[in-house]
């Protein structure tokens, strides 16, 4: 589908599996501008505009690509991920785009034996109580000139919450360059799996970094900054 102006009452586009090309389109005026589940779908360079409940939502694994898509006047101004967002054996990517990606309806889950590319550029923003659990491998390396930031959905901190960022658990890697982290309870937390930090700053939350079981030894850790961070590493000496 591409070039076409969408505007029902409901959903703009809804899709379940298959392998479609949604590149091009404008979905205005709907309560979701979009809602896939699982599937190779590709979609790309739409425009999500004046959706009464959110820009879009993706549920389950994506084998096809999410990118280059933009939007404003909606009533949440993403696109909402949730469940296991990769597969077995395979490498998933978030593609960059101004509208940007958040854990707004479940925890996000990238499997063992698989991985999460997210790209330069890329903006992904955390709901209370919503955390990207990583089980595989996640690269989320960004540059210089397009960094990656990691925020609360809210763009504010409340003390004693639940916005939790990246939780890498038993087993895991996780490499991050030349990203953000803001408004965070708890920014980024790994257990017994070694995290490769470059060039990141974490900013206005409770606590920075949180690690256990895992020897500082196989951490990699270079030109990290806090700035009003309650408790920058806990417990201290991670790193």
């Amino acid at each position: 589908m591409r070039t076409h102006t969408i505007d029902p009452t409901s959903t703009g586009i809804f899709g379940s599996s298959g392998s479609p090309v949604i590149r091009g389109n404008t979905l205005d005026q709907n309560k979701t501008g979009l809602a896939f589940d699982s599937s190779s779908a590709v979609i790309e360079d739409n425009v999500f505009t004046n959706n009464t409940v959110r820009a879009g939502k993706y549920s389950g694994f994506l084998r096809g690509s999410l990118a280059r898509n933009s939007g404003s006047g909606n009533a949440i101004n993403s696109i909402a991920l949730a469940g296991t967002i990769t597969t077995v054996g395979a490498t998933t990517t978030l593609g960059a785009g101004s509208l940007p990606y958040v854990t707004g309806v479940d925890h996000v889950t990238v499997l063992a034996s698989s991985t999460l590319v997210i790209e330069p550029g890329t903006t992904l923003q955390f709901s209370s109580g919503n955390r990207l659990k990583v089980n595989g491998v996640l690269i989320a390396e960004g540059t210089p000139a397009l960094p990656i930031s990691f925020s609360s959905q809210t763009g504010s901190l409340t003390n004693g919450g639940s916005v939790f960022g990246i939780f890498s658990n038993p087993g895991a890697r996780v490499s991050i360059a030349n990203a953000n982290f803001s408004f965070f309870n708890i920014a980024l937390s790994y257990t017994s799996s070694p995290i490769l930090l470059s060039d990141v700053n974490i900013s206005t939350g409770e606590i920075g970094v949180s690690g256990s079981g895992t020897d500082p030894a196989s951490n990699a850790i270079s030109n990290v900054s806090f700035s009003n961070v309650s408790i920058p590493k806990d417990p201290s000496g991670l790193f």
